[in-house]
């Protein structure tokens, strides 16, 4: 996680270390449209970003100001350089999750007092994703896999009240070979292969990973098909 020790200049919290970065949006100014305008000021560069929660804090200050706000958290990834503004940041450093909860731990008073209210849920977020993240391979495996079962039935009943049904025309010089290179069956390849084509391709452009999961399992068992019977 990037952290930054903000500027000695500053009105209160100098020198402490803290989130990324932070500011107030502008008036009318969309919250999220803040946050990457203000990550490129102090820090020099601008990744996506997206809001993983909110909260309420209330904190006395070091220099006797009194701070109550309602923030937001926006989270996202970057490797890349950091370039930040001197007169904002003092310091930077990248920190794993248990090493900045370990630090909060021994040192609280070298970090700001918002960033010792909001790491807890940064970390839980954090922690989730990780574990969805796990539980979505898992997920995607057993689609896979029980695709490729039901495929099975798919297939033989295809076969027989399909392609031994009303598409027997197309099917017929698979039995009875006729000549030439190409069958009318070679059809069914085209037919079969289509909608496992557009699964593999819409799941992997709108990154819906279990229609991905059904068009790789479902391909085989079409080409089989076609190939076989």
């Amino acid at each position: 996680m990037l952290l930054q020790q903000r500027a000695h200049s500053k009105y209160h919290s100098g020198g402490l270390w803290t989130n990324a970065c932070c500011s107030h949006p502008g008036k009318n100014e969309d919250v999220a449209q803040a946050a990457a305008r203000r990550l490129q000021e102090e820090l020099g560069f601008s990744v996506p970003l997206k809001k993983i929660f909110d909260f309420i804090y209330r904190s006395e200050l070091e220099n006797g100001l009194t701070e109550h706000e309602f923030d937001h958290v926006f989270a996202g990834y970057y490797e890349g350089e950091v370039a930040p503004d001197q007169d904002e940041v003092k310091d930077y450093c990248y920190k794993s999750l248990d090493a900045i909860s370990e630090s909060l731990q021994t040192n609280p008073q070298q970090f700001t007092a918002w960033f010792q209210i909001a790491f807890p849920r940064v970390e839980q977020w954090r922690r989730g994703l990780q574990k969805f993240k796990y539980m979505h391979w898992l997920l995607y495996i057993l689609i896979l896999a029980g695709t490729f079962i039901i495929m099975e039935g798919i297939t033989w009943l295809t076969h027989k009240f399909v392609m031994h049904g009303w598409l027997w025309s197309l099917h017929r010089d698979h039995h009875q070979p006729e000549p030439g290179f190409f069958e009318k069956n070679d059809a069914f390849f085209v037919i079969f292969a289509i909608p496992s084509i557009l699964c593999i391709l819409f799941g992997t452009i709108r990154e819906i990973y279990w229609l991905q999961a059904i068009g790789l399992a479902s391909w085989p068992m079409a080409c089989l098909l076609w190939y076989t019977m």
